[in-house]
C-alpha cells in the first residue's frame, strides 16, 4: 500500500555544515556547473537530470516534472537512471487523477512529501549499484524562494543503504533550490530576449547575463570555501582522533586527505570546469619530482598530448596517481636503497590519444628500483586502483608486477 507523508518545509535554502558529505558536495559542484550553461527551461531539466544521474549511489533515480501551460498535465522533462515510460516515470500525470506521485498536492501546498514503500509496490524496481532496491522517494517543489510559485516537482529516490535523515533532506532541498534558481534565471533571460528589439535592449540582456554569471561565481566560491573548511575539519579531527594510533597508518590517512585537498585546489583554479591530465599528474607527483634539480626529468618523466578531464575524473585520477607515487616511494622506483637515495629509480607516466581523440591509453612504469622477487599482497592503495578506479573513469585498469618494477595501465573513453 502506498504511503504519502508530508514533511516539514524549510524556510530558507539549507547550508551543508562542515561535516557534510564530500561526495554530495561534489554532486552540488557538478549540478551548479551544468546549470550555469543552461540557456532555456528544457536545458535546465536536462542538465539537472544528467548531473543527478552521475551519483546513483546517493540518488538511485530522479524525475523532474513541469506543468503544461493550461495546468492540466504534469510533464516529465528530466529523468535519470530509470527509463521513460517505466511505471515510476510516466510521461504525463493528470493532476486531478490519483497517482503514485502526488505532484499537484506538492505544488499546491509547497511541502516536501515522502512516498513508499516502492520496493513492495514494484517487484521489478532496479537496484542500481547496490543489491537493495530503493524503498522511498521524496517529492520536493521547485521553489526559488519561500512563498514563490513552484516551477515544478523534483522526485528523488532515497539511498536504500542508509535511512533518510535530516542531512539527506537538507541535501535534497539544496538540489531542488538550485534547480529552481536556474529556472528562475532562464525565465528572466526569456523575458529579456523578448524585449531585446534594439541595441539598447540587447545591452541590457548582456548585463543581466553578467549579473547571473557573477551570482554563479559567488556560489562556486562559496562551495569551494565549504569544501576547504570540510577538508580542514576532517584533517583536524583525524589528527586528534589518531594521535595515539599507529604512526604509518595515521600518516597514510593524512597524506590521502592532503592529496584530495590538492586536487580540489587544482579544480578550483579552473572554476571547476575540469583540469588538464598533465596538471593532475604533476600535482600528484610534486612531492617526488625534486623541482629545481637537474635530475628531475630522469627520476620522473611525464609525457603526453593535451587532455582535458572532467572534475570527477580529475579527482579519481589524482588520487590514483597519489597512491601509485606513495607505493613507489615506499617499495618501488622512488624508494631508498641501503639508507641512501635510490638514484637509479625512475617513474615514467606516458599517455597517447586515439586518432579520433575519443580514447586514451596511459601507462605508469617503474624501473631501476628494488627488483621484485616475490610480490607481496597489494595494499589498500593498489587495491583501490585495481577495484575502484575502473568504475570511476569508465575504463579498464591493469596492474602488473614484473621484476623490473610495477606497471599500471589503463584505458578510457573521452567525451
Amino acid at each position: 500500500m502506498r504511503v504519502v507523508r508530508p514533511l516539514p518545509a524549510s524556510s530558507a535554502p539549507p547550508a551543508l555544515g562542515p561535516d557534510g558529505d564530500l561526495r554530495r558536495l561534489g554532486l552540488l559542484y557538478d549540478l551548479v556547473t551544468r546549470l550555469q550553461g543552461a540557456g532555456n527551461r528544457l536545458a535546465v531539466y536536462e542538465a539537472a537530470a544528467q548531473s543527478l544521474g552521475g551519483d546513483p549511489g546517493d540518488i538511485p533515480f530522479a524525475l523532474l516534472y513541469s506543468f503544461s501551460a493550461d495546468g492540466q498535465r504534469a510533464l516529465l522533462d528530466g529523468v535519470s537512471t530509470i527509463a521513460r515510460g517505466h511505471k515510476l516515470a510516466p510521461e504525463r500525470i493528470s493532476p486531478d487523477a490519483p497517482h503514485l506521485w502526488p505532484v499537484a498536492d506538492v505544488v499546491r501546498t509547497g511541502v516536501m512529501r515522502s512516498v513508499g514503500p516502492l520496493d513492495e509496490m514494484f517487484s521489478d524496481l532496479a537496484a542500481g549499484p547496490w543489491k537493495q532496491a530503493p524503498s522511498e522517494a521524496l517529492l520536493l517543489p521547485l521553489t526559488p524562494a519561500p512563498g514563490a510559485a513552484p516551477r515544478g516537482v523534483l522526485v528523488l529516490g532515497v539511498d536504500p543503504r542508509r535511512p533518510r535523515d535530516d542531512a539527506f533532506e537538507q541535501f535534497a532541498r539544496e538540489i531542488a533550490h538550485r534547480i529552481a534558481m536556474a529556472l528562475l534565471s532562464v525565465e528572466a533571460l526569456d523575458v529579456e530576449r523578448e524585449r531585446a528589439k534594439s541595441a539598447d535592449m540587447l545591452a541590457q540582456e548582456i548585463a543581466h547575463r553578467r549579473r547571473i554569471e557573477r551570482q554563479q561565481n559567488l556560489l562556486l566560491d562559496e562551495l569551494n570555501h565549504r569544501v576547504r573548511n570540510t577538508l580542514a575539519t576532517v584533517q583536524a579531527i583525524a589528527m586528534q582522533t589518531l594521535k595515539g594510533a599507529d604512526s604509518p597508518a595515521r600518516d597514510a590517512f593524512l597524506a590521502r586527505l592532503f592529496a584530495l585537498s590538492s586536487q580540489h585546489d587544482l579544480l578550483t583554479l579552473g572554476n571547476w570546469e575540469g583540469a588538464s591530465l598533465e596538471g593532475v599528474v604533476r600535482r600528484a607527483l610534486r612531492p617526488w619530482m625534486q623541482e629545481g634539480r637537474d635530475d628531475e626529468r630522469e627520476r620522473v618523466v611525464v609525457a603526453g598530448p593535451p587532455v582535458h578531464l572532467a572534475p570527477k575524473r580529475a579527482l579519481a585520477l589524482g588520487m590514483a596517481f597519489h597512491e601509485l607515487a606513495t607505493n613507489a616511494a615506499r617499495h618501488g622506483a622512488l624508494s631508498g636503497v641501503e639508507g641512501r637515495a635510490n638514484a637509479e629509480g625512475q617513474v615514467q607516466v606516458r599517455w597517447v590519444l586515439a586518432a579520433d581523440g575519443k580514447a586514451l591509453d596511459l601507462t605508469w612504469r617503474e624501473t631501476g628500483g628494488p627488483r621484485i622477487t616475490a610480490p607481496a599482497p597489494p595494499g589498500f592503495g593498489l587495491r583501490l586502483i585495481r577495484e575502484g578506479l575502473a568504475h570511476e573513469i569508465g575504463g579498464n585498469v591493469d596492474l602488473a608486477l614484473p621484476a623490473e618494477g610495477l606497471v599500471c595501465s589503463w584505458s578510457m573513453k573521452l567525451p
